[in-house]
Parts: C-alpha cells; sequence; structure tokens
C-alpha cells in the first residue's frame, strides 16, 4: 500500500541495525543497500541517514 511504502526504507534501515547486532554482516549490508536505494534521491534533510548507511556498508564490507 503507499502508505506502507513510506516505512519500507527506515524499516530495511533498522533491521540492517539489528542485523549488525547480531554479527550477520553480510545480511546487514543488503539492509542498508535496500535502504540507500530507496532513499538515495531523499529529501536533504535525509540524506544524513543515507550518508550514515553508506559509511556502515563500507565498515562492514572491510570486515570480510
Amino acid at each position: 500500500s503507499p502508505a506502507g511504502r513510506m516505512y519500507l526504507a527506515p524499516a530495511h534501515f533498522r533491521r540492517g541495525e539489528i542485523l549488525e547486532r547480531l554479527q550477520r554482516p553480510a545480511e546487514a549490508a543488503a539492509s542498508y543497500r535496500r535502504f540507500i536505494g530507496l532513499w538515495s534521491d531523499a529529501d536533504p534533510e535525509l540524506q544524513g541517514l543515507v550518508a550514515e548507511a553508506r559509511r556502515r556498508v563500507a565498515q562492514l564490507s572491510s570486515r570480510h
């Protein structure tokens, strides 16, 4: 539903955080990438979260 779509990207970000805590880096990175894909063109005030997700993907990728 259109209303549910507004929560999709934040849900992927939160899922990435949870998967990081569970020490599942590949799955966490995948969730962050989904978030980035959905919000890469978000409003400027939301770009901080996109940058944070990119930072976390880079950090998770360097652990492999």
